[in-house]
């Protein structure tokens, strides 16, 4: 699956989005300070999945400012964002826009690929609204330890949805349909985080497209089966919680209820202040920026559909049902 960029300027031919290029660059969206929001830069643009001959593309095309001002009356346009200087906060510039300006002597930045890949991931809501976070396995090459919304890599022929259910099943044994699933936001992510880390590592390891979907289980707390190597643990979060861990008021204000005890009682007590802040926070842990984002949008009106078929999955074969198992509840 490829991911292409328009504009409405211009020629208007989609092109490949490059490996190590911002995607705001790519879409020529110039920095506006007034695109500035809680998480990052923001802005709208419009989503196109074309699925032909086995194979499932898809554009990008920024949105002119008089659609984007009648953003109710537009359906199909998509809060955009990335990692922006935010004062007070975990989060420096893209790294794609200053290491464009950078120089360093005698020191190449390696590309690991020629095109910006595509990931997908879901805000699963229980009955009562608390959403599932998962904690990235702490090998993992991109990402270890943060928490984050679950999800992973598009594969070829999948379209975007098709790919949130599978990795949703797969990540975490619970099964939702594709059609269920409505559009949440986009966020461009990159790791290292920051410029520096990309420069002292030599290469950016992941420039990623990310389609966040949400959907609506009609259980209370389902069953969780994490995926061995991929999650190492998993939480339900309120939305009185999911504010807190937002806000950063688990690390300013903790509470005696902010400890959480895991179903798995060999697994050690977590405490809220694990999500709290952008990964990485002063524990190394966190909640990745772009499901942070995720989250924010969350409290923003949209209608969720509940889902009737919802039931437990087992992956025979592959370890799943003997993984380590720790949900708490928060």
């Amino acid at each position: 699956m490829r991911l292409f960029c328009a504009t409405h300027t211009g020629d208007s031919t989609p092109v490949i989005a490059a490996f190590g290029r911002c995607l705001f660059e790519s879409l020529s969206l110039p920095f506006r300070a007034d695109t500035i929001g809680v998480f990052g830069e923001e802005r709208l643009v419009q989503l196109q999945e074309r699925r032909a001959f086995g194979s499932c593309d898809v554009v990008l095309t920024n949105a002119p400012a008089a659609q984007e001002s009648a953003r109710s009356n537009v359906p199909l346009l998509w809060p955009l964002a990335h990692a922006a200087d935010l004062p007070g906060c975990n989060s420096s510039a893209c790294p794609p826009r200053p290491l464009k300006c950078l120089q360093w002597p005698g020191h190449k930045l390696s590309r690991r690929h020629n095109s910006i890949g595509l990931a997908v991931a879901v805000a699963v809501l229980d009955s009562e609204g608390s959403v599932l976070l998962t904690r990235r396995s702490s090998h993992m090459r991109i990402f270890p330890s943060a928490w984050v919304l679950p999800g992973g890599k598009v594969d070829e022929g999948e379209l975007l949805a098709e790919a949130g259910a599978r990795e949703v099943r797969e990540e975490t044994g619970l099964c939702i349909n594709a059609t269920d699933m409505q559009p949440l936001a986009l966020w461009e992510s990159v790791f290292p985080t920051t410029s520096k880390d990309c420069l002292t590592h030599g290469s950016i390891s992941g420039h990623h497209l990310v389609a966040y979907y949400q959907v609506r289980l009609l259980e209370r707390h389902p069953a969780v089966v994490l995926s061995p190597g991929e999650a190492d643990a998993a939480v339900w979060v309120d939305a009185e919680k999911r504010q807190r861990t937002l806000e950063g008021g688990a690390v300013e204000t903790p509470q005696p209820s902010d400890v959480i005890s895991p179903h798995d009682e060999s697994a050690k007590p977590m405490h809220l202040r694990q999500l709290s802040g952008i990964y990485p926070n002063a524990i190394g842990e966190g909640i990745a920026q772009g499901s942070m984002f995720a989250l924010q949008q969350l409290s923003v009106e949209k209608p969720l559909r509940l889902i009737a078929g919802y039931d437990a999955w087992s992956n025979q074969g592959s370890g799943a049902q003997s993984a380590e198992r720790r949900l708490a509840t928060l």
